[in-house]
Parts: structure tokens; C-alpha cells; sequence
């Protein structure tokens, strides 16, 4: 009996040593817990990042008038690039950039590069600038029962237009107008907003006896 009573004396100081530890390492987890559960500062966020350069300028495009009278189909190209099928007595519309252009006109399939025996080219550049601008592919291709009246307006400001002595409609400047008429002649006439050929014949451009294309056509310039 007596050597268990010692025995038990003998492991007491190591009992007291590992309580003490324990209370010790708690007491510190008890110091440092706020640091864990306090939020931490923000930090700033870094700069974006910046790109060097310049933007390109905005370059207003103009309206290109593709007009095809001849009596076939034909393929349209700019620089040697496919641009538009068009059909006989049609009319088209692309929009591009004003610039100078080598402009194309083949039969339906054919290429400038591959075929050039079958297409009608320019071998120098064209100034594409008026807005609107108008290529007309000529041809016989006339017109029978209705017609389309194109009236193109190259100038800055709006045109009254007067087909055989009649207002039809104003055309916006840089701009043009389909009309359908008969097919047959028509005199046509344009003059500044507002004035007739009646009473300010002064503000008007001179008529023009115009021929019944399929797309019949009338340009009014800048004066």
C-alpha cells in the first residue's frame, strides 16, 4: 500500500506541470482570438491599366448608286472584290467610304482576275466622292408599262422635283428618291425648296426630256 501512495506523489508535479501548460496555451489563444475575428483593413485596388494609342477618326460613308440598264445580269466589283449581283433594270445600294476605286462590271460569274475577257474594267482608279454616287452600267434595256425614276440629289441642301410640270416630292440633300411612273418620256425638273418653274424659274435647273429606261435617272448637282 504504501508504494501505490507513492507512486501516485511521484506523478502529481507532472499532473500540475500539464494543467499549467493547458491554462497557459488557452490563455493565449484567448489574447490573440480578437485579431482572428477583427476584419482586416481594406486595401486599395491597383490603377487599371491604361492603353496607349489613338482612336481612328470617324470617316462618314457615303451612298453608292449601282444602276444596271444594260440587258443582262452582271457582277459588281470594287478592287477586284465581289460587291453585288445585279439584275437587268435594277438598282442597288451599297454603302463605302469615299476614296478612289477601280470599279468592275462582268458577266454574271465571271471574274476580273480569272475572266477579264468577260468583264468591261477601268484600268484607272475612279474618285468616288459625290454623295450620292452613281455607276451606271448603260444598255438598251427599255422600259415597258412602269418604269423606276430615280431623281439623285449630289447637292448640299433639299431639291424640289417636278416631273412634267408637276411636284412630285422634295429629295434630301445627299440623298435620292425612287419614284414608279409610266413608262414612257418625262421632262424633269428640280428647283430650290419652296420655289415652281412656274414663278422662280431662276432657282430651277434646266429640264431635261429624259428617256424611259427601265431605271430612268436624273442627277442634281451642287450649284
Amino acid at each position: 500500500m504504501s508504494e501505490k501512495k507513492s507512486e501516485a506523489r511521484d506523478r502529481t508535479p507532472i499532473y500540475i506541470a500539464l494543467i499549467g501548460a493547458t491554462a497557459t496555451l488557452a490563455a493565449a489563444l484567448i489574447a490573440i482570438a480578437p485579431n482572428f475575428l477583427r476584419p482586416s483593413a481594406p486595401q486599395p485596388l491597383p490603377p487599371p491599366a491604361t492603353v496607349s494609342g489613338q482612336i481612328a477618326p470617324t470617316v462618314a460613308l457615303l451612298k453608292f448608286v449601282l444602276v444596271n440598264n444594260s440587258e443582262f445580269a452582271q457582277d459588281f466589283y470594287i478592287d477586284n472584290t465581289f460587291a453585288e449581283a445585279i439584275n437587268s433594270g435594277t438598282y442597288v445600294v451599297l454603302t463605302i467610304p469615299p476614296g478612289d476605286y477601280t470599279l468592275t462590271t462582268c458577266a454574271r460569274g465571271a471574274n476580273p482576275i480569272k475572266q477579264p475577257e468577260n468583264c468591261s474594267a477601268t484600268d484607272t482608279k475612279v474618285r468616288v466622292h459625290d454623295n450620292p454616287y452613281l455607276w451606271h452600267i448603260y444598255g438598251n434595256q427599255q422600259a415597258s408599262g412602269q418604269m423606276t425614276y430615280l431623281a439623285v440629289n449630289q447637292s448640299n441642301t433639299p431639291r424640289d422635283l417636278f416631273i412634267d410640270g408637276t411636284f412630285k416630292t422634295t429629295v434630301p440633300a445627299n440623298d435620292f428618291v425612287a419614284l414608279t411612273l409610266p413608262a414612257t418620256e418625262h421632262v424633269g425638273q428640280d428647283c430650290t425648296q419652296g420655289k415652281t418653274p412656274q414663278t422662280s424659274p431662276e432657282q430651277c435647273h434646266p429640264p431635261t426630256n429624259d428617256f424611259p429606261f427601265t431605271v430612268l435617272i436624273k442627277i442634281i448637282e451642287t450649284q
